[in-house]
């Protein structure tokens, strides 16, 4: 990007937020269409009727719900105090007064009904453990049933007053309810459907009778016309009339193609299909190659009786249908504009809503059906989104004029980003610390694995599918003796779960000794099975022969992408230890994540700061790819049109130390996007940490005769059939991914020491008692003669003064050790995230960070000085000067953003 262009890029952003005012100020007075609602994070919205006006239930990402007319105003609105995912609302009228009331399905376990006066009905619980995620209403004549399912896989009948009816066991998480009259024209019955993948398809689909919950119609996955939809992640299903019998056909969004060859469909980015109660498809639409989005959410909704139209939104974009399925209009570009949670089609108004956006939007943006071209109604930026885009804005700008100062040195090594973008010139031009820029390919070998097989089993046979392994020994050292010779650096992707073996160990020694210079390692992703004999060789044979090798060339790593709680617990596990823990390879490994369908990446977070703040690392790295935010696949969307999560992740883990950087796709992301992260690396905002300086650690946690099963079913990131109401009594509980959006107990990790209630994207603990880094039970010597408090567990069981306690006994014990090493922190932070690092003997960089993930809001943060008073506060990038004459300090962290604070002692 030249000068010029940045510079435009300035003024057109700017002219960017005074049009946006303007569009706030025209929301105001209804000369635009929409309106913010005054909560945070819409996750549903459901059209309603009160006193016979149309009106719209809101739930939030945690859980609170409220209630809206259709032109904004706020009619009730009832905050959670138990957060959790709520996955599903429904409105009916279950009292007969002829206003429709609000039920909703929630991770915390409970199922909540609230009148349309806002007040708590009943809730739900069925006496365990559960996550719930689905919730529909069977009405039949003055009959009403109300059906929920979760992940127990039972499916639950409740009276609307809440008692329990019955319960029927299905072999499947229960994936989506929805009533209809899909057999009789006089009678609803209930439609079923059940998984055991975290994504794919489905295990039952069927419509079954409410009353006797015989099976009336099943969808046969394995046979028939069903089965090329085998491969499609189903990401919602709704219910309408669409061929005109009078009976209710079901709509599905997938992603993916699908299978039969016979379909004119099969290679298309994802799905669209109508089937009727007999479980024939009748409409079948895919969404083209051009508009395939990674992981995009889907959903649709019929017009009718408005437009006899369906609306069908995937990822960014807008397809308008006929009834017959012939495209209408397609609105919206791949990767670009608005991804909407939902469609919500409000009848009164004639209105067809968005439900917020991906990533924390507010706005419910609405599109007037009594027009022609509805679709083409423009869409305004507006509420939360638009706050935290003008706070980065703000971020950026002043990253790009800040001077390191005096008592700040520049660090002696560059950030290491492995990244296909570049920094612009304003980036590129800052004085200050240097960057590193590395490409990451995949050069896969064709080679004889007869050698590996004899050790390791047949298993080392098998190839990756997406690798085409086509290249020979000396075409890949070729290849890198061309780019040692070009200077470009590089690193290559060298093996996965389903292959660790990309290449021979002797190709990779080739490699470094072609590219003495250019080569920065190789990386290894999703390969943590501690079972896998694979596993077993790489550690025994790859290591050994590549580690000498890799020093003698003096600059490469090995890049460790693994996911869920393998950093706090998998990497204990033999023989990963022997690599990761015995010391004997600090200096070349460095361990990053491939947290995709994982909920718990606070824990991984906390093994890799152990990691490296006791020495079994000198390095770990930030990895930033638009697959992050996915954690239940089918209900949780990569498409965020903000940089915000990624930008605030990244910054938290280079606070505690990550030097290196793994960042690809990203490609929602426009200007500045990731520029920001390089802007705040670069000028010396974000400084490189060393163990030593970082300050917010007050107690740590360490792993003990590690439960092994436990483990596993922790680490399992598809098979949601491992349910058992145990999983709750576990130090680390509720880890699988069939617990994704789950409240969290009183004595889980998570809670106790990070600070997070529920097991959905947390990339960004909160932190309320500092960091806890989690290390193997060896590091206890160190700590006792540091006099530093500790906990300790075997992922499932505590231990207290050696005896082994369940977990429900263990967490009080825990809480005291973490408030006690709080208590010991020279600073203490509550309501952000943070790091304090040293920068020199009389300064401190505070960094403040809104921890709302993929729901950020304005915090207020609590700073307690509870050591040395220091004589001055400043934030460095607005440069205003804070009041630290007391031991209290209250400042504002902007939404989705961050401040930087110096403290002068």
């Amino acid at each position: 990007m030249s000068f010029k262009k940045h510079a435009n890029f300035k003024m057109i952003s700017r002219m960017k937020y005074i049009l946006l005012a303007i569009s706030i100020l025209t929301a105001s007075v209804g000369w635009a269409a929409g309106f913010a609602t005054d909560g945070n994070g819409i996750r549903n919205a459901i059209s309603a009727s009160i006193n016979g006006e149309g009106v719209l239930y809101v739930s939030e990402i945690d859980g609170t719900v409220s209630c809206h007319t259709t032109s904004g105003k706020t009619l009730w609105r009832n905050p959670t105090d138990n957060p959790a995912v709520m996955f599903e609302i429904e409105a009916a009228d279950l009292d007969g007064d002829g206003n429709d009331d609000l039920l909703a399905a929630s991770g915390n376990g409970n199922i909540y009904c609230w009148g349309h006066d806002g007040q708590l009905r009943w809730t739900f619980n069925p006496g365990r453990k559960v996550r719930f995620s689905e919730v529909a209403v069977v009405k039949n004549g003055d009959t009403v049933q109300i059906f929920a399912g979760g992940n127990d896989c039972v499916l639950y009948e409740l009276d609307t007053r809440g008692n329990l009816v019955s319960e029927t066991k299905y072999a499947g998480i229960i994936r989506k309810l929805e009533a209809g009259n899909f057999v009789y024209k006089d009678q609803q019955s209930l439609l079923v459907m059940a998984m055991t993948s975290d994504k794919w398809s489905w295990s039952f689909l069927g419509i079954i009778d409410p009353r006797s919950k015989e099976v009336l119609v099943e969808g046969n996955i394995k046979k028939g016309e069903l089965l090329q939809f085998k491969s499609l992640m189903i990401n919602e299903l709704t219910v309408a009339d669409i061929d005109g019998d009078g009976l209710d056909d079901f709509m599905f969004v997938g992603t993916g193609k699908a299978d039969s060859v016979a379909s004119a469909a099969r290679d298309a980015a994802g799905q669209f299909v109508v089937m009727n109660g007999k479980m024939k498809p009748i409409v079948q639409f895919g969404f083209p190659k051009k508009d395939k989005q990674l992981y995009a959410h889907g959903f649709a909704a019929s017009l009718q009786p408005v437009r006899n139209e369906i609306a069908v939104n995937f990822g960014t974009v807008l397809y308008v249908l006929g009834l017959d399925g012939q495209l209408i209009a397609r609105t919206g570009k791949a990767y670009e504009g608005f991804a909407f949670n939902g469609l919500t089609v409000e009848p009164e108004s004639r209105q067809l809503f968005g439900d917020g956006q991906l990533g924390g939007g507010t706005t419910l943006h609405a599109f007037d059906l009594t027009q022609d071209h509805w679709w083409e109604a423009p869409q305004q930026l507006l509420g939360r989104l638009a706050e935290v885009e003008s706070n980065l804005d703000t971020l950026y700008r002043q990253s790009l004029k800040f001077k390191r100062p005096a008592y700040q040195k520049k660090s002696e090594e560059p950030w290491v980003l492995v990244s296909g973008r570049e920094p612009n010139e304003a980036v590129a031009n800052l004085k200050g610390e240097d960057l590193k820029f590395v490409t990451m390919s995949t050069w896969s070998e064709d080679f004889d694995r007869s050698k590996i097989s004899k050790v390791a089993g047949e298993g080392a046979l098998k190839k990756d599918r997406r690798k085409p392994y086509d290249l020979s020994q000396g075409e890949i050292i070729a290849r890198a003796r061309k780019m040692e010779q070009s200077g470009v650096p590089f690193t290559l992707w060298a093996g996965h779960g389903t292959d660790p073996f990309y290449m021979q160990v002797e190709t990779m020694i080739g490699i470094l000794e072609a590219a003495p210079t250019t080569c920065y390692g190789f990386v290894y992703a999703e390969m943590g099975n501690p079972e896998d004999p694979r596993s077993h060789y790489f550690v025994n044979h790859y290591i050994p022969q590549l580690a000498p090798a890799m020093r003698k060339q003096g600059r490469a790593k090995l890049f460790f992408r693994f996911k869920n709680i393998f950093w706090a617990a998998g990497a204990h596990l033999h023989p990963w230890d022997q690599l990761f823990f015995s010391r004997d390879y600090a200096d070349l490994v460095v361990p990053t994540t491939e947290d995709t369908n994982s909920s718990t990446q606070d824990i991984n977070l906390a093994g890799r700061v152990g990691m490296f703040m006791g020495g079994y690392v000198d390095q770990h790295a930030l990895r930033l790819v638009e697959d992050n935010v996915c954690c239940w696949r089918p209900e949780s969307a990569c498409g965020q049109t903000s940089i915000s999560p990624f930008l605030r992740s990244g910054v938290l883990r280079a606070a505690y130390g990550a030097r290196y950087g793994i960042i690809s796709g990203l490609k929602f992301q426009q200007e500045p996007g990731i520029q920001i992260l390089y802007a705040l690396m670069k000028s010396g905002v974000l400084p490189q940490v060393q163990p030593e300086d970082i300050l917010s650690v007050g107690s740590w946690h360490l792993m003990k005769d590690i439960d092994e099963h436990h483990v596993e079913i922790s680490e399992d990131g598809h098979d949601v059939m491992l349910y058992t109401p145990e999983d709750d009594n576990a130090v680390i509980s509720v880890g699988g991914v069939g617990w994704s959006g789950a409240g969290l107990s009183d004595h889980d990790l998570s809670k106790v020491a990070l600070g997070v209630d529920y097991r959905w994207l947390n990339f960004i603990p909160e932190l309320p008692n500092g960091m806890v880094p989690i290390a193997p039970i060896g590091y206890q010597s160190e700590l006792k003669k540091r006099g530093t408090p500790f906990s300790v567990s075997s992922t499932k069981e505590g231990f207290i003064n050696g005896k082994k306690v369940p977990a429900n006994q263990f967490g009080t014990y825990m809480r005291q050790i973490v408030e006690a090493g709080a208590a010991r922190m020279p600073i203490a932070v509550k309501g952000a995230s943070w790091s304090a690092i040293r920068l020199d003997d009389r300064h401190v960089r505070l960094i403040l960070i809104d921890p709302g993930y993929i729901d950020p809001q304005e915090r207020q943060a609590v700073i307690s000085f509870q050591g040395r008073q220091p004589v001055s506060a400043m934030d460095i990038l607005s440069t205003e000067t804070l009041d630290a004459s007391s031991p209290v300090l209250t400042v504002t962290v902007p939404a989705g953003s961050m401040r930087f604070i110096d403290l002068a002692y």
